[in-house]
């Protein structure tokens, strides 16, 4: 995905007449991510992301993975690997901690009137 990816799929989205979007949780590179946050907002389209790693960039809200616990499993478990354990005798993890996780700034900038129902059940809802 190029910029120019991003601009056109904006593009398309508006001509469809897109009013949300949900963004996947896909491994973009830090210069695509702020480019998809920056595009929803200055495009108007509320949207919603997997990571919190997008609302740090200013997006809207996520609902997701708590990366952090995450990391920290694949961590031990390649330590584990490398001592020699085997990977067939290593528990399968699940994930532990799901986050919504709201921006009020960027609610307010897009001038959103936020359902009480999901801003209380917000995990943190940052500035």
């Amino acid at each position: 995905m190029t910029l120019a990816d991003i601009e056109a799929s904006f593009a398309n989205f508006a001509r469809l007449g897109i009013g949300v979007l949900a963004v996947s949780d896909d491994p973009y590179p830090p210069e695509l991510r702020r480019a998809i946050v920056q595009t929803a907002a200055r495009q108007k389209i509320p949207a919603i992301y997997s990571a919190r790693m997008f609302i740090d960039d200013g997006g809207l809200m996520s609902f997701g993975l708590d990366l952090v616990p995450a990391w920290r499993d694949a961590g031990d478990y390649a330590g584990k690997l490398l001592k020699g354990a085997k990977p067939d005798d290593l528990p399968v993890l699940r994930p532990t901690k799901i986050e919504l996780t709201i921006n009020r700034a960027a609610v307010k900038a897009a001038n959103i009137a936020l359902p009480e129902a999901i801003a209380s059940r917000a995990s943190e809802a940052v500035n």
